[in-house]
């Protein structure tokens, strides 16, 4: 069963990762490297296949 909330990714840089949060109701930003240990839910500074938890993903972009 899922747990959470969803967020839609809205823009992505060199260092952030920016999110429309539903939580916070608006865009909220995140640090890659935090982003990847909350969407992959492992802790420490490597992920581990032991413990690791894959989240679903929807990808909408503009075709070009």
């Amino acid at each position: 069963m899922a747990d959470g909330h969803y967020s839609v990714v809205c823009g992505i840089d060199a260092t952030y990762i920016y999110l429309q949060d539903p939580e916070i109701g608006k865009i909220r930003k995140i640090e890659k490297n935090d982003f990847k240990r909350v969407w992959f839910d492992f802790s420490g500074e490597f992920i581990n296949n032991e413990n690791l938890v894959v989240r679903q993903l929807i990808a909408v972009y503009r075709k070009k």
